[in-house]
């Protein structure tokens, strides 16, 4: 078996993304009114989600070495399947309780993984082609800004 070391910088920087996520859904839920105006979740909330971005970014350079089917069908697999299943069990749970929002559920739910999933395949497309490269990054810079869907404009 061969053995990959680990950096431990990241983990620990993915530990403390975790956690604000786990502590902003907490002061969500016992926050008196809204929870918008917390000075805790708002700090969590400017930082968290584009911290996890930017580790997905970090370890993107990984998927160039793939052919762009081969990466779609990967992270189709590791990103896109696990949030359906997951949302696919909470539309059968709405179902039986009454919650209702089934298509939102489908559509939006874990939307982080869409986001990336959106990134990763535009992050290929511009680096691929090393003699369009710049062009192909201003472009996506420029198309992310008008992507709301997932919150891509702000995650990208």
């Amino acid at each position: 078996m061969i053995d990959k070391k680990r950096l431990q910088t990241f983990d620990l920087v993915k530990f403390i993304a975790i956690f604000c996520v786990l502590w902003g859904h907490i002061i969500q839920f016992i926050c008196v009114g809204t929870c918008y105006e917390n000075p805790f979740y708002q700090k969590i909330y400017a930082f968290h989600m584009p911290l996890f971005m930017a580790v997905v970014g970090f370890f993107a350079y990984r998927v160039l070495s793939a052919s762009f089917i081969d990466l779609i069908k990967k992270k189709i697999t590791q990103l896109i399947l696990p949030g359906l299943a997951y949302s696919v069990i909470i539309c059968i749970i709405m179902k039986y309780t009454n919650w209702g929002g089934v298509f939102d559920i489908l559509l939006f739910s874990l939307w982080f993984l869409k986001s990336a999933f959106l990134s990763l395949i535009i992050f290929y497309i511009c680096a691929i082609n090393t003699r369009l490269r710049p062009y192909f990054i201003v472009i996506s810079l420029i198309v992310s800004q008008v992507v709301y869907l997932y919150q891509f404009y702000l995650l990208y």
